[in-house]
């Protein structure tokens, strides 16, 4: 456990522009377990509240800087920061600001969205189903630690930190021994994580899925998703990794990319954070090569592709452990908060398309990040069960 005095060690090192990335990692490590694991985590050492002060008045600063196009390290110092500011100095891990608010510093004074039954609506956690090829299915998260299941082509362990591995030895891996194929799928309010056999690791959100064989045979490596899903796919120029998003394609050979396909409506997303990638529309012949920290749209018609520079933080905020959003329209981040939290979304007299900005943590209570956007004035939430009201 990190101590206040590694603490102070680790901020001084922010402040003077030495820390190192792995220093960075340990602190944002430590501060997504104590946001995990912490409902009301208030520190009361004044030296390292006096730390964070000095760091919250260059989170502006930092958080403006988009001079380059990957995720830069001064974005994700900024984030870092912000958080570990509020959750040492208020007990909550994020503030959200509105950009086009006149006041910048919203005070945490809001009142506690009004919930019928009181009770505590929790976040998300590491839970999925795996769907065997004998359509054996198996719920991943009441499975302990250790092997799953082992064949005569492969072997299927989970880890202590909830994430599933296919393992396929040379010896195993004969190609006169046919390959099936598995299913993981995650429900609301779950995410999980695989490793592949062929060494590519798979993120999947909330609501998602991902279709694979267990050994991949052929001239390429093919899967099918659902919702939204982040690989980093492992390189072979040998063997191609296609993945198969609706009635839309993915082509790669080794990258970092994710895929969005919640949204019938307003279309298919794809971010590449790194390599390159092609996206083809199976149904017209469109076609694009986008580069790293392009996005492209594919509209629910397949009428066009559109392709854009994105902000990659905020593309990627889900499989880092947090909520980001700019100039978002209310509908979308509510999507995001119904995925994660499981719960059912009302709108009453409200505009839909009103955007917000802003970020927290996704591991916080749902009462602390409905509070926080209240905090705007735009919008009032009231729960009930598990149904958010939202009104003007």
């Amino acid at each position: 456990m990190m101590t206040n005095k590694t603490a102070k060690e680790l901020l001084a090192k922010y402040n003077s522009g030495t820390i190192s990335d792995e220093e960075l990692a340990v602190l944002e490590s430590w501060y997504n377990q104590q946001a995990k694991e912490n409902t009301d985590l208030v520190l009361s050492d004044e030296e390292i509240e006096e730390e964070l002060i000095k760091i919250s008045k260059n989170l502006q600063f930092l958080k403006n800087d988009t001079s380059h196009v990957h995720i830069g390290r001064s974005k994700r110092l900024w984030y870092i920061a912000a958080s570990i500011l509020i959750v040492f100095t208020f007990g909550i891990s994020y503030l959200f600001i509105n950009p086009k608010s006149d006041s910048s510093n919203l005070e945490l004074t809001g009142s506690m969205p009004e919930n019928k039954k009181n009770d505590v609506i929790i976040p998300g956690d590491k839970r999925a189903i795996l769907t065997l090829d004998d359509n054996t299915q198996i719920v991943l998260d009441d499975v302990e630690a250790g092997d799953i299941k082992a064949t005569s082509n492969v072997k299927i362990s989970k880890t202590s930190a909830g994430q599933l591995i296919y393992d396929v030895s040379s010896a195993q891996a004969d190609e006169n021994i046919p390959s099936g194929y598995n299913t993981i799928s995650t429900p609301a309010g779950g995410e999980y994580q695989v490793k592949l056999s062929d060494g590519t690791f798979v993120f999947l959100n909330a609501k998602s899925s991902i279709k694979f064989p267990t050994i991949f045979r052929g001239d390429d490596r093919r899967v099918e998703i659902s919702g939204e899903v982040y690989f980093d796919v492992s390189h072979n120029p040998q063997k191609p990794f296609i993945v198969q998003a609706g009635d839309q394609t993915i082509k790669v050979l080794g990258t970092e990319f994710n895929i969005n396909s919640y949204s019938k409506i307003k279309g298919i997303k794809t971010t590449l954070i790194e390599g390159s990638v092609l996206v083809r529309s199976n149904l017209k012949n469109i076609s694009k090569v986008l580069k790293p920290g392009q996005e492209s749209i594919l509209d629910q018609n397949h009428s066009k592709f559109s392709v854009s520079n994105v902000d990659l933080e905020s593309a990627v905020a889900w499989k880092n452990g947090y909520f980001i959003f700019q100039d978002e329209e209310l509908e979308d981040i509510m999507n995001q908060i119904s995925r994660w939290y499981d719960v059912d979304i009302e709108y009453r007299n409200i505009n839909k398309s009103t955007q917000f900005g802003g970020a927290i943590s996704k591991y916080r209570k749902l009462e602390d990040v409905l509070s926080l956007l209240e905090l705007t004035d735009k919008v009032k939430f009231k729960i009930q069960g598990r149904r958010i009201i939202i009104m003007n």
